[in-house]
Formats: C-alpha cells, structure tokens, sequence
C-alpha cells in the first residue's frame, strides 16, 4: 500500500529466515515522527514480533531527539500502544467502518 511521502518515509521490516512478517514505516516531519502502516502477517500475530519491531523504532526515534512520535491507532488496540508509552488525545475518527484515535508520545523536554 503507497500513501502519500512513502518516498521520504523510511520503512522497515523484521524477517524470520527469508519470510517478511512484520513492517512499519516511519513519517518524520522536524522532531515529530509518526509511524504507519504497521502490521504482521495473521499466522505471526500474537506471538511478540510486531511487539519487538515497534520498541525497536520507539527506542531509535527517542535515542535520535525525537519530541513526539504518534500513530492513528484503532481505538480496540490502544492498550497495545499504552505499553509503549502512547497516550489517547481527544482527536478521534472513523474510516472503513473502524473508529481511530490519535495516541502519542511526548518527550519530557
């Protein structure tokens, strides 16, 4: 799937021997990053590797300075996010039947 700054985002995968089974991309825009576009394939699902890629890039992106990193995450996943240190904003939507909300994570400058 292209979005929208795919060429200047930077997209990352995680392999077990030669099968991609989790990626994400990372849209930087001065010290804010957001990331999109994160997912693993179903049969790997549940099983720590997407857990593993994102604390990866949330240690990365906070170690390179920067001062906020977000995600339109899907309302039922939030918790997911909360253990990396994502919080729930008041910004919310609906797209394709499923309902959003923006969590983020801000440095404590």
């Amino acid at each position: 799937m292209r979005v929208k700054g795919d060429s200047d985002a930077v997209h990352l995968g995680l392999y077990l021997k030669e099968k991609l089974v989790t990626v994400i991309s990372i849209f930087t825009d001065g010290k804010e990053a957001q990331f999109r576009k994160f997912a693993t394939l179903e049969a790997y699902q549940g099983k720590g590797y997407g857990t593993l890629l994102l604390h990866l890039v949330m240690c990365e992106l906070r170690e390179n300075g920067y001062s906020r990193i977000w995600c339109n995450a899907r309302k039922a996943k939030t918790g997911f996010y909360e253990r990396f240190g994502l919080v729930c904003t008041p910004e919310t939507f609906a797209k394709g039947g499923l309902e959003y909300v923006v969590m983020e994570w801000r440095s404590e400058n």
